[in-house]
């Protein structure tokens, strides 16, 4: 197929011009079978210009100039009658020019661009079946703290059949990707998608029918490896035509998932049932049965029923009771579990607030047959975030096993991360810690890990022999919003497990934890502090977070933001103690009805066991616009160490944006 898309694109681009020549002179262009409006044409110039100089292993010192300018010529109309065919098209050509120059080695000059367009064709769109044709090419740039800029190219190619019947409407969709990644961060994706969406809404309630075919190819690295997904779902919520107060909800979802390194074909199937007895008593009844072939993982089947009942007394006090008894069946044996949870939540407002108050108590039964070995584990989401401790959720884990990927198998694993340059894998005692690597592919070019980058963890953990045990659980917490200025709260928990019969381990698990936090608004400033000690049989951590901002309007024209934060999470077990620091002062000016200038400056530490990182710097904006126009202009300024790996960059960023819009 790939033959074809330098004659689609060409002839894309031919259109374009035929359209823009035809349009002549501002005007639009109309006879009986065809319309044209008078195009639009905008105008994006960028200059970048960046000094670099880094110490370490590796020493260098680089400039790089590049130039950059794309025109976009927009246009829309319609061919013989606007109920036949619309139709929109851009043409937005791009051309880059870059110039770099590395010690001593001389300057290296390269040109490149871009036929970047849009397309969209609506064919029948006031008829009860529309086609809408799209394709599109662009391309964007990322930035990195340790890496060169990396450059991301995206084709798109789509067809969407809108059926508009009432009965029964659906929609049919085909959908082409590819993107390919050059820099640092190199990698290369291909995704075909088929999908189908359907609704029925008349005599059986609100059913909904999705199905969904998807083959996708990932390389990185040097290496490929292919997603096949197809998926069907099915969904139906129902109301009761005698009974308004009764609804029930089912779902049945089947999806196959093959990949390179793991197969998954589920069967899942789930009904709920709600009944409103009276304005303060409600229960829930469900069902729920799954099961997962895992190809050479084996095979789990999942079997739950559960009922709920909440109840509010008088306007402040809600209990709710919720049991629920599920069995869980794989190769590694079985596992039934039985849990009811008791908890009451208090609510009440007073003169300079709001109080509540929450109280929960939790058993759990497990009756287990298994047998000691290593059971896998599938999409166990996590959060990496720097300045945190990330444990995996169970203990005694096989570390070769450990797969890190962007999403969960059930949406096609995404990009495969790799172990020591985008995560590190450390054990503490039985446990196991996961952090994020700075500059690697979790962490970005947009430094993900520094807010907090979601991934899904897979691996395999051994299970201690088995036996049989209770687990009770107890939480008490209050709350306050007091003054419209002040919130708290302070939440305690606990949890023990108690043997009942089998083979008795050495130590059983126990936990206690402590949580508190506070946020006080006053006037021009904002304090938030959060506080949590938890204690187990296994592993303890203690973390405190405390940030202050401060924000004010020194005149009508000048406003000023300075903020700091600092904290640091310890395992009492080792004494690792990871410490974040960070102060942040931002100062915006009104110049002038039409322009505005902004400054920041910034100062960040992480250390810990796996990272020791410093970074300061300045940056500048200077923003205005006129009508149709708008443009920038900043400067950049970052001194960034990494003392782990003995690394220091010095960076020095220009950069002029001029755009003119399509008019």
């Amino acid at each position: 197929m790939s033959y074809r898309k330098p004659f689609i694109r060409n002839a894309i681009c031919l259109l374009c011009i035929i359209i823009f020549l035809l349009a002549g002179r501002g005007q639009v262009y109309a006879i009986d079978t065809f319309h044209i409006e008078r195009p639009k044409l905008g105008v994006d110039f960028s200059f970048r210009y960046e000094d670099d100089q880094r110490d370490g292993a590796v020493t260098s010192t680089s400039t790089h100039t590049s130039f950059s300018e794309r025109l976009d010529i927009e246009t829309e109309g319609w061919v013989y009658h606007p109920a036949l065919l619309q139709y929109t098209l851009i043409f937005s050509p791009e051309w880059n020019q870059a110039y770099r120059k590395s010690g001593d080695e001389g300057t290296d000059s390269s040109r490149s661009s871009l036929e970047g367009y849009l397309t969209k064709f609506t064919i029948l769109p006031y008829k009860p079946y529309t086609l809408t044709l799209y394709g599109a090419k662009y391309m964007s740039a990322l930035y990195s703290s340790f890496a060169e800029r990396t450059e991301r190219e995206t084709d798109v190619f789509r067809a969407i059949l809108d059926i508009k019947y009432q009965t029964l409407p659906t929609t049919l969709s085909y959908n082409h990707t590819e993107n390919r990644q050059t820099g640092f961060f190199s990698n290369s994706n291909r995704e075909n998608a088929v999908r189908m969406d359907t609704k029925y809404d008349r005599h059986l309630g609100d059913t909904r029918l999705s199905a969904l075919y998807s083959d996708n190819i990932t390389s990185q690295r040097g290496t490929s490896f292919s997603t096949l997904i197809k998926d069907v779902t099915l969904q139906n919520f129902y109301s009761f035509p005698e009974n308004k107060t009764a609804s029930l909800n089912t779902s049945l979802v089947l999806r196959d998932t093959r990949s390179d390194f793991s197969s998954s074909r589920i069967l899942n199937w789930a009904d709920s049932l709600s009944l409103r007895h009276s304005k303060n008593l409600t229960t829930n009844y469900s069902v729920r049965y799954e099961r997962n072939n895992m190809g050479n993982a084996g095979r789990r089947e999942f079997k739950g029923i559960g009922f709920g009942l909440d109840h509010l007394l008088y306007e402040n006090l809600t209990t709710s009771l919720d049991i629920e008894g599920t069995r869980n069946q794989s190769q590694s044996g079985k596992e039934n579990i039985f849990t009811t949870g008791l908890s009451w939540n208090y609510s009440r407002k007073i003169p300079w607030g709001r109080l509540g108050a929450h109280m929960g108590h939790t058993y759990r039964h497990f009756d287990l047959n298994l047998v000691s070995e290593f059971i896998p584990v599938t999409d166990e989401p996590v959060n990496l975030r720097f300045g945190e401790i990330t444990l995996l959720a169970n203990e005694l884990i096989e570390l070769d096993s450990i797969v890190v990927t962007e999403k969960s198998g059930f949406d096609g694993f995404g990009a495969i991360y790799a172990s020591g340059l985008d995560y590190e894998t450390t054990k503490i005692g039985d446990s196991v810690r996961i952090t994020c690597i700075n500059g690697g592919n979790i962490d970005g070019p947009t430094d993900k890990c520094g807010s907090g980058a979601p991934v899904f963890i897979h691996y395999k953990y051994r299970n201690n022999p088995p036996f049989d045990y209770y687990v009770f659980d107890s939480t008490y917490g209050v709350n306050a919003s007091l003054w419209d200025m002040l919130d708290f709260y302070y939440r305690i928990s606990r949890s023990k497990q108690h043997f009942l019969r089998g083979v008795e381990p050495e130590t059983l698990t126990a936990s206690y934890g402590q949580f508190a936090g506070a946020t006080l608004t006053w006037k021009w400033s904002k304090t938030v502090i959060d506080f949590s000690d938890s204690r187990s049989s296994s592993i303890s951590i203690k973390t405190w977070r405390a940030s202050e901002t401060i924000s004010a309007s020194l005149t009508d024209r000048l406003f000023i933001s300075i903020s700091g934060s600092t904290g640091q999470s310890t395992v009492k077990e080792t004494g690792g103690t990871d410490k974040a620091n960070g102060a942040r002062i931002n100062l915006q000016r009104i110049i002038s009805d039409n322009s505005f200038l902004t400054v920041e400056s910034f100062w960040n530490t992480l250390s810990g066991p796996a990272v020791r990182t410093e970074e300061k710097g300045l940056s500048s904006v200077y923003q205005w616009f006129y009508g149709i126009y708008h443009g920038d202009i900043s400067y950049t300024y970052s001194d960034e160490k990494d003392k782990i790996s003995d690394e220091s960059r010095l960076n020095h960023v220009f950069l002029v944006n001029v755009k003119r819009e399509s008019f």
